[in-house]
């Protein structure tokens, strides 16, 4: 149940993230009182508030002392994100993220072509891939 309510929450957020380079409060405000009601549903809030801190803690810290590189959106979706899947698969689900933003970079630079994003680079179609692997290697998703 988790693993759909996250992807239900990272999907219309990835679209607008590379649309219009935003992430909407209103869906990551949903998307935090959901993962909340579950995890508190199924007795495991310590385990989200875990995963929240270790996802979003990293970003946060970015988004402090260099708010050029990760937006306030960036930081509560990864949060988020981190509360639906807790401390294992929120490990996953970075490695997962950054293994995804790799192999675009690498595809960029390969054909040489810059995608012109100006200063945005949008975080949740690779936390949404990241996240993606991450429920299917633990078993999940299926």
């Amino acid at each position: 149940m988790i693993a759909w309510a996250v992807i239900a929450v990272l999907l219309p957020v990835t679209y607008t993230d590379i649309r219009d380079r935003r992430i909407p409060n209103v869906i990551v405000l949903v998307g935090l009182a959901a993962g909340l009601a579950l995890r508190i549903w199924q007795g495991s809030l310590l385990a989200g508030v875990e995963g929240a801190l270790f996802l979003g803690g990293p970003f946060l810290l970015l988004w402090l002392f260099r708010r050029k590189d990760a937006g306030a959106g960036d930081v509560k979706l990864m949060t988020v994100a981190g509360l639906f899947l807790g401390l294992p698969l929120g490990r996953l689900a970075l490695i997962g993220t950054g293994l995804a933003a790799l192999l675009f970079a690498v595809g960029q630079a390969v054909v040489k072509r810059k995608l012109d994003l100006g200063n945005h680079v949008p975080v949740a179609p690779f936390l949404l891939a990241g996240t993606m692997a991450a429920l299917l290697w633990g078993g999940r998703l299926l």
